[in-house]
């Protein structure tokens, strides 16, 4: 008896015995070259552990950070480069205020952990807000100095401002009828101190913006880390001693 074609259940219809048929065929990956990534920090030609004996050589139209940071840089004028500079060292100051708000003494913290705090929590909030700005810039944004010497004047700038608000604070707020000589200790020796730990920090900042240039690479932020530690136990040092000198003297 011979089978219907046409009926679903005849043997002829069985998958395996219908004839071939060629399917679309799928649309073709553009060259990685030209897929950007979302951030040129995360470029596949960067990738350390990358080898141009097995993926060969970059691309010439591959987006790779240094690319990216010397075609950033000619876009970017002078004038713009001092005026973020500028405007960090005016927010740096407000900004950083927040890290004091934040401090142990602003929170009624007590006790063994508030001295603790003040001597090493507080210190280092401080030190991390008043440069947090030139820190983004930094990690974000290299291109947006053109020296070493702009990021060092948004730390000093930063840290003036700071122990200015802060002083103004002090005097006029938590210290009640405050004596010529504390008036004298904070415009004089609190401003040293914040304006000189700042400075630290801002040493390690600009190497590390220095080492991205040279280097052509994406900022290597721990460079900074021990010049943010050394200006933080300076701090803390100052309000051991502060602490120290008022329960053992006053």
């Amino acid at each position: 008896m011979a089978s219907n074609p046409t009926d679903p259940h005849s043997i002829d219809n069985e998958p395996h015995l219908l004839p071939m048929q060629e399917s679309a065929p799928s649309p073709i990956e553009p060259p990685l070259s030209s897929q950007a990534p979302d951030s040129p920090m995360h470029s596949v030609w960067d990738e350390p552990g990358r080898s141009d004996e097995l993926s060969g050589s970059t691309p010439e139209d591959a987006l790779t950070y240094s690319r990216w940071l010397a075609d950033q840089r000619e876009q970017t004028s002078p004038s713009w480069c001092w005026w973020v500079t500028g405007i960090i060292v005016l927010l740096a100051g407000p900004f950083s205020i927040l890290g004091t708000l934040l401090s142990p003494m602003f929170m009624g913290i007590a006790g063994f952990m508030g001295v603790i705090s003040l001597v090493l929590f507080g210190p280092l909030v401080e030190e991390l807000m008043k440069t947090a700005l030139a820190f983004w810039v930094v990690e974000n944004r290299p291109h947006w100095f053109r020296s070493t010497f702009q990021i060092l004047l948004t730390a000093v700038g930063g840290g003036l401002v700071f122990s200015a608000i802060e002083n103004l604070m002090y005097l006029n707020i938590y210290i009640e009828n405050p004596t010529a000589e504390i008036i004298l200790w904070r415009w004089t020796v609190c401003v040293f101190l914040h304006t000189g730990c700042s400075f630290i920090t801002g040493l390690g900042l600009a190497r590390t913006w220095k080492n991205t240039w040279s280097r052509l690479e994406t900022p290597r932020m721990g460079i900074g880390l021990p010049y943010l530690t050394v200006a933080v136990v300076i701090h803390g040092s100052y309000n051991g001693l502060c602490i120290l000198l008022v329960r053992t003297i006053f």
